[in-house]
């Protein structure tokens, strides 16, 4: 492994730092932390202490990272994080190929079949991607295989000699060799250690993820585009199902890949999307997770995008409307270009009519026999050379639009012009024009939907005319000022004229937004991956999920860094209540538990606590997913609801924040984990507000001085924050040390506490 400290010129040090400093989740993919000590490089957001600034360096892509020796940490799964949204924005040659190589150009065409569809010679293609992204198109491909392998080993039950190949591998022993390299584990160690909760599936050619996404996500906007622009047999969105999560809707449609069709579910949750896909050839599984979260633009930097938009006043009161709105992307850019030929000039009610019309003629049905009546009936839409062929009998409406959609269709199926995600969009753009029937109109909102370029303005748009004329726009002046978003400009526009019409564009969203200000000012870059498994866990004994969402930012104010040392703590063993031994029986949380929300000057602070209202876990978030995974899994319970029946412990978070510390104290906890870790929280909550300890005192309390790591674990470890004080311990030289929540509002408690009357 290298030991020579080297961060790209393309990342700033300081400011990827304090990204990791922060644990913010919102970085996790735009670039990975090697770490010098350990020899593993990491995602941002690792829960893991942040290491030295000299013990680490920053790299744009995994593949940099295991090329210099490093392996992926067993903690943070730094390959099962969002893409990089800079691959979008994007119009270079690197920023080209890593979303071709996302599409698994590589494994079916090699290094030959990527460089030609990029335009340039492979010699050239090497030298570009190793110079900007510190690994060539082989080890960037690479990369890419084991996290597709890491994904089949732990979600299937496949024999490894088959997720070898279905990965991409040409060998068992390159599987093999690959697996050690990247994770440090034998591929049957790593299927092993998976968690007990990951759900696996036996079923040949199913699988199902959830793909984690940038905060926030206007997930109504989703619903309603897909809804509105499906085309019957081939999609279908399923609204308003009671017994689905989330809002309640999901979303199917039959996928044409490289090896054959597969069906794909999508269902909408509070931290990541739900994906399901069936009938599949397994070796075509990292191209339909690509494809659908280029559908669902769920690599995007949303949070950049609405806050740049947010400063001109005329848009301000649209993105607070509807923040985190996406720009949806094409699974199928041919299939993309056909559709919208087919709408030009009608309205999208009447496409879907003339669509449905093609689909029911020409589309060939899915190839699959299912027992579950869901996956029947389902039909693929038709190639471009059947439509070539049999369109002008099928089509209808005036004579000049068929022959233009026959003769588009010709040259697709002839491949004379080729759409992909790898193109230019400035390239892309000029060759659609070329085509027959194919206006600026029709070009723009193509290349948007096929590149995922944020920077189109659809400004020939009717609906988006309209809206800018309500708004007192003029687009011809204002457009300018919105680049580098104006993709995302067009949809907040796009969606303020429909929202009038549109019921479902009129309610709340469910993914709320992130309104703390991003660590870095500009975005950096990573490679595309796959997402992680449904209920998976890192690879450790007790559950830590990614960082939790950004508490809301409140007025700065001067304060004092508190030391260890400005007061001594007059607390001694015997004030310690002992904790339950580990063999004791303990009461278990019960199939369900509450959760309330309070507001606080540091932000929402939510606390959920079981039926007889023990505190289970808490903190400075409005996510009660995020704190039921904190919870250990002995006493976790299956299901939350929301109640405002926690009055008692409610009010002691009030009257914490009135200035009377000693409230949160009497409220009952419950946590579990081993004899040490156990007792350790029993000490944190005899520790005095305002009198600080370090953690090599807090491991004197809990009865082993030398135990200064465990001690920290503890902390670390804590679900139940404020009424179990884990922020009243400090770093021996008197710094803050970590904090699940931000070190921001840690020091808000310590200043809090330490400005207490004597």
């Amino acid at each position: 492994m290298t030991t020579s400290i080297r961060t790209t010129q393309q990342l700033d040090f300081d400011r990827c730092y304090r990204a990791v400093q922060s644990r913010d989740a919102r970085f996790d993919g735009q670039f990975f932390v090697a770490v010098h000590t350990t020899g593993i490089y990491c995602r941002p957001s690792c829960p893991a202490q942040t290491p030295r600034p000299r013990n680490v360096h920053f790299e744009l892509t995994a593949a940099a990272a295991q090329q210099q020796g490093f392996r992926a940490c067993r903690r943070c799964t730094p390959d099962a994080v969002p893409g990089s949204p800079r691959w979008n924005a994007q119009a270079d040659l690197s920023s080209r190929a890593m979303r071709l190589i996302a599409d698994g150009v590589v494994e079916r065409e090699g290094v030959d079949g990527l460089a030609a569809g990029l335009g340039y010679t492979q010699r050239h293609l090497n030298r570009v991607l190793t110079a900007e992204l510190g690994a060539g198109p082989l080890a960037l491909a690479r990369a890419h295989r084991a996290g597709t392998a890491r994904v089949l080993i732990q979600c299937t039950t496949m024999p490894m000699s088959d997720v070898a190949f279905a990965a991409g591998f040409r060998s068992v022993r390159q599987f093999n060799d690959t697996i050690r390299e990247v994770f440090g584990l034998t591929p049957t160690r790593l299927r092993a250690l998976r968690s007990r909760s990951v759900t696996t599936s036996s079923t040949v050619g199913e699988v199902s993820l959830r793909l984690p996404y940038r905060r926030p996500l206007d997930t109504r906007w989703l619903c309603w585009f897909l809804s509105a622009h499906a085309v019957a047999g081939v999609e279908r969105v399923d609204l308003d199902n009671a017994s689905l999560p989330g809002d309640g809707w999901m979303y199917r449609r039959t996928l044409r890949l490289p090896n054959g069709p597969a069906l794909v579910t999508i269902r909408p949750a509070a931290t990541h999307v739900i994906c399901r896909v069936a009938h599949l050839d397994m070796r075509d599984l990292s191209v339909a997770v690509n494809r659908i979260r280029r559908l669902l633009d769920l690599d995007a930097d949303t949070a950049s995008a609405d806050a740049a938009l947010r400063r001109d006043g005329s848009l301000t009161a649209l993105v607070d409307a509807a923040p985190g709105l996406r720009v949806p992307g094409s699974v199928d850019p041919a299939e993309t270009l056909i559709q919208t030929m087919i709408g030009q000039q009608i309205s999208v009610k009447a496409a879907r009519h003339h669509l449905r019309r093609l689909v029911a003629d020409l589309g060939r049905p899915a190839p699959w026999d299912s027992a579950d009546p869901g996956d029947a009936g389902w039909l693929l839409f038709p190639d471009t050379a059947t439509i070539a062929e049999q369109g002008h009998r099928v089509l209808s409406g005036p004579r000049r639009r068929i022959d233009a959609i026959v003769a588009v269709a010709e040259a697709l199926a002839e491949r004379r012009v080729e759409p992909h995600a790898g193109c230019a969009a400035s390239d892309l753009r000029a060759a659609l024009l070329s085509l027959p029937g194919v206006g600026e109109w029709t070009a723009d909102y193509v290349t948007m939907r096929v590149t995922g370029d944020p920077d189109i303005m659809l400004d020939r748009d009717l609906v988006v005319r309209r809206a800018a004329t309500d708004l007192g726009i003029d687009l011809g002046t204002a457009a300018a000022a919105w680049s580098p978003w104006r993709s995302y400009a067009s949809m907040h526009l796009w969606r303020h004229r429909l929202a009038h019409t549109e019921p479902m564009l009129s309610e709340p969203v469910l993914s709320e937004p992130m309104l703390s200000e991003p660590v870095l000012s500009e975005p950096v870059l990573s490679e595309p991956v796959l997402s992680e498994p449904v209920l998976s866990e890192p690879l450790l004994s007790e559950p830590r999920p990614p960082g939790p969402r950004p508490p809301e930012p409140r007025p700065p104010e001067p304060i004092a860094a508190p030391t260890a040392t400005r007061r001594r703590s007059t607390m001694t063993t015997t004030d310690i209540p002992s904790p339950t031994p580990a063999d004791t029986a303990v009461g278990q949380a019960g199939p369900t538990a509450r959760w309330t929300s309070v507001a606080t000057p540091d932000g929402t602070f939510t606390i959920l606590a079981a039926d007889d209202d023990r505190v289970l876990a808490s903190g400075w978030t409005d996510d009660p997913d995020y704190l039921t995974a904190l919870i250990h899994r002995a006493i976790r319970p299956e299901s939350v609801q929301r109640t405002n029946e926690l009055g008692a412990i409610c009010d002691s978070v009030e009257s914490y924040y009135a200035g009377e510390f000693a409230a949160v104290g009497d409220i009952e906890v419950h946590q579990r984990s081993g004899p040490f870790l156990e007792r350790a929280w029993s000490v944190l909550r005899t520790v005095v507000p305002g009198e600080p300890v370090t953690y090599s005192r807090f491991a004197e309390l809990a009865g082993d001085p030398a135990a200064v790591r465990a001690a920290a674990a503890a902390c670390s470890r804590n679900a139940a924050a404020l009424f179990v004080p884990c922020h009243r311990v400090l770093r021996t030289d008197g710094s803050l040390g970590g904090f699940r929540y931000g070190l921001t509002i840690k020091q808000s408690l310590l200043t809090r506490e330490s400005d207490r009357p004597d």
